[in-house]
């Protein structure tokens, strides 16, 4: 049962670390997930060695019954048949088949343990998991995220970013809107450096991602992606994800991701432990946590990838004027389907098969760009 208990707890941490495995990659926090799947595979490994001692008592049982029936052959030869060469012979024709079936036994064992075992290594041995930093121009330092002519092709079959360039002073937010598929996500993918670019650069405070250490680059970014990741943990572990953050700071995220109002109804608050995957919390509570969680660490760049979708109009624009006010001098990037979303930002980018369709501020793309028109006027009723 011990055995049981703790796989089950190995399972879950692994499909939680594959399930965020972005969120890890973003936050840095590759040691801390590395260091609690040591310690849950430590109890593992202890309570598969208590139940292989156990287990090690079936060899002597085994030789025990194997002697047994030896002296039952012996003893019922010995009523049966007066001949001692029929029971020398019965006894040599047991031994040899209980052998074989002994044998055969373990070789399939073995055999199947050996085959998953080589899968596994060779999966292993295939993966490269250190990213190459490389040398490449510096861009200009006057800006917190540049676009120079950026395409890329997750296959290399097609391109799904094709020309993207763009420029953002730091403190100043950046709106990117388009339809399902048209790149938005991609273009946060390659900001954090989750995928290298195929054409053009990516630059962060002036500084070629590509030149720069992983986690040197992340920490800079605060991310909410659009599949969240909880922990089966408390709210506090949830936003501050071993990185020791101070009370203050996980409050005021938490106030600033407009979630303090219903953590203060829990019973323990800021203590109460979410379910698996936080299945006893609505999808927008969940949405607001990983805000709170994006914002604890007062990060230099704000990325939220459709992260409001679950949020009512109200809330999310409590959140916008809590963004605006709480965390001035940080730099936002919001992706969005909502034109509400982005509709103050400093600069929107209208994306559509990959390319920039339109660029500019919200009155700027509702007389330049019909695509934006197009989505203003659906989802807000907004005349040209």
């Amino acid at each position: 049962m011990t055995v049981q208990k703790n796989g089950d707890r190995m399972v879950r941490t692994v499909q939680e670390d594959i399930t965020g495995i972005r969120v890890i990659k973003a936050l840095s926090k590759t040691e801390h997930e590395s260091g609690k799947f040591g310690g849950i595979a430590s109890d593992l490994a202890s309570s598969e060695f208590r139940a292989q001692r156990v287990m090690s008592l079936t060899n002597p049982l085994t030789s025990l019954i194997f002697n047994l029936g030896l002296v039952a052959v012996i003893v019922a030869g010995a009523f049966l048949s007066a001949e001692a060469g029929d029971i020398t012979g019965f006894l040599t024709y047991f031994i040899i088949v209980l052998n074989a079936m002994l044998g055969i036994s373990r070789i399939f064992v073995i055999l199947s343990r050996g085959m998953a075992s080589a899968e596994r290594i060779e999966k292993v041995l295939a993966l490269d998991e250190h990213e190459k930093i490389e040398e490449h121009p510096a861009g200009d330092r006057a800006f917190a995220v540049e676009f120079k002519d950026v395409s890329f092709s997750y296959g290399g079959d097609k391109e799904h970013l094709t020309g993207i360039s763009f420029a953002l002073k730091k403190g100043a937010s950046l709106g990117i809107i388009g339809p399902t598929g048209c790149g938005k996500s991609t273009v946060v993918n390659l900001l954090l450096r989750l995928y290298d670019v195929s054409a053009g650069a990516v630059y962060v405070d002036g500084q070629d991602v590509r030149s720069l250490p992983s986690e040197e680059l992340r920490k800079k970014f605060g991310v909410v992606f659009q599949n969240g990741y909880l922990m089966a943990s408390s709210i506090r572990e949830n936003i501050d994800y071993g990185r020791d953050l101070p009370e203050e700071a996980i409050k005021r995220a938490a106030r600033c991701a407009q979630a303090e109002e219903f953590i203060k109804e829990l019973p323990e608050g800021y203590g109460h432990d979410l379910a698996q995957k936080a299945g006893d919390l609505s999808g927008g509570q969940k949405q607001r946590l990983l805000i709170a969680r994006a914002l604890a660490a007062s990060p230099e760049i704000v990325v939220l990838d459709d992260s409001s979708s679950a949020l009512d109009y109200a809330t999310d624009a409590a959140l916008r004027r809590a963004l605006q006010r709480e965390y001035a001098g940080t730099t936002r990037i919001v992706v969005a389907q909502r034109v509400s979303s982005v509709k103050n930002c400093d600069l929107i980018l209208v994306l559509e098969n990959g390319s920039v369709t339109g660029a500019g501020t919200h009155e700027t793309l509702m007389k330049t760009c019909p695509e934006y028109r197009a989505i203003a006027e659906t989802q807000m009723g907004e005349a040209v």
